[in-house]
């Protein structure tokens, strides 16, 4: 145990959480400040008339990241939390009245697809290849590391630092790809996982795509609060 000063962290929200654990594992002794009467950050809820409500997020992808956390705490996150699969991932319903479910499920994804627009199917294919590439390019230096650096941008192999597509959007990537406007607004609304829209983001967060598209979604029961 460390004989220093504690560290101080600001903010008891995930991230403020997580790197808690991290330093408390590694022997270090942390404080965690925090405004509100609970912690969560804007993982809250609401409770009325004998139902509750998140008011953040309500499902979790990279459920790996949250294992991989309790594992360097010693942990197991099965013992703390029941984590369900949620399939399909998402419904689209469109002005025109088309629907469509986004599934893990490949075959009734292609099927939906298909239906859509046949050319469809080899575009979505090779999209899901290409958003898995900018997974392998940028996770190492970008998502799982510590805040990317120049020095760590120059461990990117210059094959791989063309292959990032950060200079056309994604709207623009997802047009390369498949001719269906009712796939393309489907791409685009990873953007909003950060804010942005697709119209004006760097084609790079088409990585999002592969993280919800391939890696799935789960949803805590009894809420993403709890």
């Amino acid at each position: 145990m460390s004989t220093e000063s504690p560290i101080l962290i600001v903010g008891a929200g995930i991230g403020g959480l997580s790197a808690a654990i991290h330093l408390a594992a590694a022997g270090q002794r942390v404080v965690v400040v925090e405004q509100n009467d609970h912690v969560g950050g804007k993982m809250g809820e609401i409770r009325a008339v004998g139902y509750r409500w998140d008011t953040g997020p309500s499902v979790i992808t990279m459920r790996h990241v949250f294992e991989d956390l309790f594992a360097h705490a010693g942990r197991e996150l099965s013992q703390y939390l029941t984590l369900q699969p949620v399939d399909p991932l998402t419904r689209y319903i469109y002005p025109d009245g088309t629907v469509l479910d986004v599934t893990r499920d490949l075959p009734h994804m292609l099927d939906q697809i298909a239906a859509l627009d046949q050319r469809d199917v080899e575009g979505y294919l090779r999209f899901l290849a290409y958003a898995a590439r900018l997974h392998r390019i940028t996770g190492p230096v970008f998502i799982y590391d510590q805040p990317p650096t120049w020095r760590s941008f120059l461990r990117v192999s210059p094959r791989d630092a063309l292959r990032v597509d950060g200079v056309r959007t994604m709207a623009r990537a997802a047009r390369s790809f498949v001719r269906s406007p009712h796939l393309r607004q489907l791409l685009g609304r990873f953007a909003t996982y950060v804010g942005a829209s697709p119209y004006q983001a760097p084609a790079t967060l088409n990585v999002i795509a592969h993280v919800e598209l391939s890696g799935g979604v789960w949803y805590p029961q009894g809420g993403i609060y709890a």
